[in-house]
């Protein structure tokens, strides 16, 4: 598994668990774009304690995800694998249910884009995106 991953994950623990949790709260903070953005949110998801994620990945993937999240930000990753379609569906009706169980997805572009034309991810600013990822790979919506 590729080590970009795990710090990618890492610095968007928080922006991404506010993905789809409909507050001004949650809108504040993933459009914060400060020096110490980092920080803060790490910070935040220390307090919380735990961070669930729902991925396709690997068995031996999620193990070294887990663990080294952990080692890294003091955070226990709660781990939930299913297909690409199953994420959909599951984060589809936890949403509609008004539960929002996941902090973080992990999912295929066509799933990200189902979950934009629902109203359900919410615009980040993140120095990373820019440094770590290709312009291409952006969607012009920013979610």
């Amino acid at each position: 598994m590729p080590i970009r991953f795990v710090v990618l994950l890492g610095l968007a623990v928080a922006p991404a668990s506010f993905a789809v949790e409909p507050t001004s709260a949650v809108a504040g903070v993933a459009s914060y774009s400060g020096p110490d953005r980092s920080e803060r949110l790490i910070a935040a998801a220390k307090r919380e304690g735990e961070l669930t994620l729902y991925s396709s990945l690997t068995q031996d993937d999620q193990l070294k995800l887990v663990a080294d999240f952990k080692r890294r930000y003091g955070v226990t990753v709660k781990f939930w694998r299913g297909s690409q379609a199953h994420i959909l569906q599951r984060v589809l009706s936890e949403t509609r249910g008004g539960r929002f169980e996941f902090d973080v997805l992990e999912t295929n572009a066509p799933q990200i884009e189902a979950l934009a034309r629902e109203k359900l991810l919410q615009k980040m600013n993140s120095p990373y995106i820019e440094q770590e990822l290709l312009p291409e790979v952006m969607p012009s919506h920013g979610e």
